[in-house]
């Protein structure tokens, strides 16, 4: 159970600048996120494949993660989006999945950053956020393959502005 990610550092309305607090940041190979509960945070809930600021310089490391399981997890009350998946890759036959999680909220304002009335901007957001893969080096040169190669299969999400997002641009895919 992972509750109470820095939730009192984010006042809305302060104007202060901020910093991301997700309550679990997956990195690396072969993760199994298996029957656990997060919620109170002031981040996401799960951030898998993150993108970290390692001391306070400008630049970012973008760290992927490679066959990934979530399955029958509870995620509820999340500062920013609850479950966010970005830079997770596997092989096209042994396919990442995410399944049988459970994702709501439950309104209370002191949880949300993008959205309104207390619900964040999305449930589920599938996305990529690495330097490009096509060449272009204005955010590094690691050449991730973005988020692809994964099932989506009996997930449940209630009370987000936008229950799924899928996000793709040119040189960072996210695909099959």
């Amino acid at each position: 159970t992972f509750l109470d990610s820095q939730q009192a550092q984010y006042p809305l309305g302060t104007g202060r600048d901020f910093t991301w607090g997700s309550a679990v940041s997956l990195m690396g190979k072969n993760i199994a996120m298996i029957e656990n509960t997060v919620g109170r945070c002031s981040g996401e809930g799960i951030h898998a494949g993150v993108h970290i600021r390692f001391g306070g310089g400008d630049g970012f490391a973008h760290i992927q993660v490679h066959n990934l399981t979530l399955r029958n997890n509870r995620i509820f009350d999340t500062w920013s989006g609850p479950l966010y998946i970005s830079n997770v890759d596997a092989d096209a036959g042994t396919p990442s999945i995410v399944e049988g999680n459970v994702i709501w909220m439950t309104g209370n304002t002191d949880y949300h950053y993008n959205g309104a009335g207390g619900y964040p901007q999305y449930g589920i957001g599938i996305g990529s956020e690495s330097p490009r893969n096509d060449g272009n080096t204005a955010y590094g040169t690691n050449f991730f393959a973005g988020a692809r190669n994964m099932i989506l299969r009996n997930n449940v999400v209630s009370n987000a502005l936008r229950p799924f997002i899928l996000a793709t641009e040119p040189g960072q895919d996210t695909t099959n």
